[in-house]
């Protein structure tokens, strides 16, 4: 039952079931997506205090990059 490959893993649950689901419902997943904080196993309050003690040359956090919300622009850009 693959527990360990669970670790990291971030899931997402739709109300919308597979048929029904359209670019619409693809974009609010992805928007969930990027609006997550990565922390790496880390907890909130370790995440912040390696932000407050590294330069930004030493700490660019996986969240900054805007690579969900780029797809989720071609999703919806591709059907409108």
């Amino acid at each position: 039952f693959l527990l360990w490959q669970f670790a990291y893993t971030e899931f997402y649950f739709s109300p919308v079931y597979w048929p029904d689901f359209q670019h619409l419902e693809m974009r609010r997943a992805l928007e969930d997506f990027a609006g997550r904080q990565r922390r790496f196993g880390r907890t909130g309050e370790q995440v912040a205090e390696l932000r407050a003690s590294a330069s930004e040359s030493d700490w660019e956090p996986a969240a900054s990059w805007d690579g969900a919300n780029t797809v989720a622009s071609r999703v919806a850009g591709d059907r409108e």
